[in-house]
């Protein structure tokens, strides 16, 4: 029997600069296919569960 797959998080951001707030396009292209995503991005922001977020970055040199 073969062991499953562990999950690999991958993702990309567009754009990835820009004036504040900067509307940020997130992209799993994660492998080992994932069924559920979880998104936080340390800025005070609630936890985001979908698979290719749309979020506003607020402050300056958020993205690195």
């Amino acid at each position: 029997m073969t062991a499953p797959v562990k999950p690999v998080a991958v993702f990309s951001a567009s754009p990835l600069s820009g004036k504040a707030p900067l509307k940020v396009k997130f992209a799993s292209t994660s492998t080992g296919s994932p069924t559920e995503w979880k998104w936080y991005f340390g800025d005070g922001s609630t936890l985001v569960t979908e698979q290719n977020p749309s979020i506003p970055i607020q402050k300056p040199g958020f993205i690195r």
